[in-house]
């Protein structure tokens, strides 16, 4: 039996029926886990944050991009002054911290995925992992069971349940 680090998926696998996982299984599951997440937190915006400026004040806890998105973002751990001209040259290593200025300091960051939207991300991984394999199909009948689909990796049905947008960080 293959080993499954993630929850999400191993729940994946549970509801699914899925006793003794092979290997593309839980590889299938994980990566399952990891579209309905994403698709969560992009529909909760969990990843906007504003731009970085330059001469500004930034408090502990601030959260900014770079000017140039890089699909990170970093918060403020030593609020300070931001350069007053020149972008820190933002590192994309998990927990890198980097220097601004003279005393501000951003570290890289990932917010949390909300915990009382696990259930949904396991709803909607259940849905992709039952769905793969039939793309474009939206209904079908295999040994007595029929099995229908809404068009779409994540039917409107599901997407409607992520409360928007976020409002914690």
């Amino acid at each position: 039996m293959t080993a499954i680090a993630d929850t999400t998926a191993d729940a994946i696998l549970v509801w699914c029926g899925v006793v003794n996982p092979t290997p593309t299984e839980v590889t299938l599951a994980e990566m399952c886990a990891d579209a309905a997440r994403s698709t969560i937190r992009h529909y909760r915006q969990l990843d906007v944050a504003p731009a970085w400026k330059a001469d500004t004040a930034y408090t502990l806890g601030d959260i900014v991009q770079p000017t140039h998105p890089n699909e990170h973002l970093y918060k403020c751990t030593t609020a300070g002054t931001s350069d007053d001209d020149t972008e820190p040259e933002w590192s994309t290593d998990s927990g890198e911290t980097i220097t601004d200025g003279t005393t501000l300091v951003w570290t890289e960051y990932v917010r949390p995925f909300e915990a009382r939207l696990n259930m949904l991300a396991i709803r909607m991984g259940v849905y992709l992992y039952q769905k793969l394999g039939v793309d474009g199909v939206t209904s079908f009948s295999e040994n007595g069971i029929q099995r229908s689909y809404e068009k779409g990796d994540f039917p409107p049905s599901l997407l409607a349940q992520i409360p928007l947008p976020a409002t914690t960080g």
